[in-house]
């Protein structure tokens, strides 16, 4: 069966007419005319059956049922407040975020999101893609992988895979300039490279 509750935004209403004792400072925390806070109480009073409010010109003080009311909305409503706190805070820190290489984002980490995903549904990546190589932030970042980068104090780094740089030509460029059998022979050669990379 159902809840059987009053209209969220008349509690809502009565909960901070019953705090600030004036519906002028409600409606003006809610930021809504004095007459939309008036019409929530009374819908709220009517689903109730009883006055929560003795009404004067300058005050709306509670009555004892309206006392009682305000104590078990207001302990309510700030349950619900800390839940949703709570519930907020811990995905912010589930979220692993990620700064890479677009490449590297491209052709290896993508395919692997996935899986990743299927075995840590509850963890939230967040992908940045740099072409320059990256200094962590730990304001902005929690994990990257980095080409030939000396690592930063403070931050630790595991070896992920060797790498090995090789250079390549077309084989009739080759055949006119003779075989590279050392690498000091690439000093005779122009090099093409990427500056970034």
């Amino acid at each position: 069966m159902g809840r059987r509750l009053p209209p969220l935004n008349a509690l809502r209403a009565f909960d901070i007419a019953a705090r600030t004792r004036t519906f002028t400072a409600a409606a003006h925390e809610l930021r809504v005319s004095q007459g939309a806070v008036s019409r929530h109480i009374a819908q709220l009073e009517a689903h109730l059956g009883v006055s929560l409010f003795h009404r004067d010109h300058r005050e709306a003080r509670l009555t004892s049922d309206g006392i009682a009311y305000a104590e078990a909305v207001g302990a309510a409503l700030d349950r619900v407040e800390q839940a949703t706190k709570s519930l907020l805070e811990g995905r912010q820190r589930r979220a692993l975020r990620l700064k890479l290489f677009p490449s590297l984002a491209i052709k290896w980490l993508i395919a692997r999101l996935a899986g990743f995903h299927a075995g840590h549904p509850e963890i939230d990546v967040r992908l940045t893609t740099t072409p320059s190589l990256v200094r962590l932030d730990p304001e902005e970042d929690d994990f990257t992988i980095q080409i030939g980068t000396l690592p930063q104090a403070g931050i630790q780094h595991d070896p992920l895979i060797a790498v090995e740089l090789v250079p390549v030509c077309a084989p009739g460029y080759l055949r006119r300039t003779g075989p590279v059998e050392d690498p000091a022979d690439l000093l005779r050669h122009v090099l093409v490279s990427s500056i970034r990379r």
